[in-house]
């Protein structure tokens, strides 16, 4: 967490901490919560059963998340259902669904049902984590799931309540990344079967498991549908005919058609990167929460200050603004939306990320890079032409490029 922020979020701590002195419930809830701030961020992996918690789980935990825990959350669970703490315990939250309806949009409003939880960023990922199974499973699923997933961003309703919406073959992406040699075998050995006496198997799962098959075991081909699912089993017999002829190829394709690479970027982009804030807003909302149910006249004071920090905090004014931008609630003309987005940290938080610039460039240019889209943006912000929400987002960007100089050598 940023010095700034974290003496921030204690100090107020430490005013709760004063003022419910002799509430020794709401002491342990603060106190709790304010040990979290030291602790890895803890994402929820959330969705209803046969959405596939544990095979996303098994596929995103690994390289890049060596900070984070996750953890497996029903519905019902997340809702705060028969008593349970909901997602309080957690700091950001993966929402797995076939298709987003009502229900999901519900949940998702839920955690930002309070004006101190709508002030704060959204902290989920939706995820459409069953990307093999669009159409059908038919040749194309990967593709029209990916489809499925960008329309979805564009909804002003998800994006106000989610920081992306992602496409997922979990299954895929778990037995991509664990292939053995002997299925590499087996699914070589169907590979290896003329198309047309293999075709007809291949068109529903009954098929493929019966005792006609003119390859493998029925073990062996339960096995697969297992690992792969029938879609797997498809298009992984048409990689290796295509050129996929040993193992590492394979893997490498399951692993890259699969959405991973897309969902761990997210991940990254969207939570691990922000984790000091998403810790510092777990804090705030537990805080909140303590004042709401536990209101106390000598407890006005740290409301207002914490409403301040809310309103002052530059991380959580830029995160408010990439949401405005990405959801469609602001809009800016021409290329200005797009250099926006990526000053915001829309595409990355390094200086160079954020400026469009190679990894490699010297911090001088980094810092005249970092000068020259200041003053663009400080023009905005006095632009006749803009309105009054696309001046503000400007002078949002303006305050992240000076806090990038601070950051680079002159």
């Amino acid at each position: 967490m940023s010095t700034d922020l974290a003496t921030a979020v204690r100090a107020l701590f430490g005013g709760a901490f004063s003022v419910y002195r002799d509430n020794p419930r709401a002491g342990r809830w603060l106190q709790d919560h304010l040990r979290r701030l030291d602790e890895p961020l803890r994402i929820a992996v959330v969705g209803p059963p046969g959405s596939g918690k544990s095979t996303v789980v098994s596929a995103v935990t690994g390289r890049g998340l060596r900070d984070a825990t996750l953890v497996e959350r029903s519905l019902s669970e997340a809702a705060g259902e028969g008593g349970g703490v909901g997602l309080s315990d957690v700091d950001a939250a993966l929402h797995l669904t076939r298709h987003p309806d009502e229900g999901d949009l519900r949940l998702l409003r839920s955690t930002q049902d309070s004006p101190v939880a709508s002030a704060l960023p959204a902290n989920a990922v939706v995820v459409l984590s069953r990307a093999d199974e669009t159409n059908a499973g038919r040749i194309d699923a990967l593709t029209t799931a990916r489809q499925i997933a960008r329309r979805h961003r564009t909804d002003v309703r998800l994006r106000a309540v989610c920081a992306n919406v992602v496409a997922l073959s979990g299954l895929l992406a778990h037995a991509g990344r664990t292939l053995r040699e002997p299925e590499f075998a087996d699914l070589a050995a169907l590979a290896a079967v003329p198309r047309p006496d293999l075709e007809g198997f291949l068109l529903s799962v009954d098929r493929f498991a019966g005792a006609a098959v003119p390859v493998l075991g029925q073990r062996e081909r339960h096995a697969l549908l297992d690992r792969f699912g029938l879609f797997g089993v498809r298009l992984t017999v048409t990689l290796i005919r295509t050129g996929c002829d040993t193992r590492t190829k394979l893997s490498t394709q399951l692993v890259r058609r699969s959405g991973l690479a897309e969902l761990r970027e997210t991940v990254t982009r969207c939570l691990t990167d922000r984790h000091h804030v998403l810790k510092a807003r777990s804090a705030l909302l537990a805080l909140d929460l303590v004042l709401r149910r536990e209101p106390r006249p000598t407890a006005g004071r740290l409301a207002a200050d914490l409403e301040r920090l809310l309103v002052s905090t530059h991380d959580f004014r830029e995160l408010r603004a990439l949401a405005a931008l990405t959801s469609g609630r602001t809009t800016l003309p021409g290329d200005l939306a797009t250099e926006a987005e990526r000053l915001l940290g829309g595409q990355g938080l390094d200086p160079a990320a954020r400026l469009g610039t190679p990894d490699e460039l010297p911090d001088r240019e980094l810092h005249s890079a970092t000068t020259d889209a200041l003053l663009r943006w400080q023009v905005q912000t006095e632009n006749p032409l803009l309105d009054q929400h696309q001046r503000d987002l400007a002078r949002t960007v303006v305050r992240t490029c000076e806090g990038l100089l601070t950051q680079l050598p002159g």
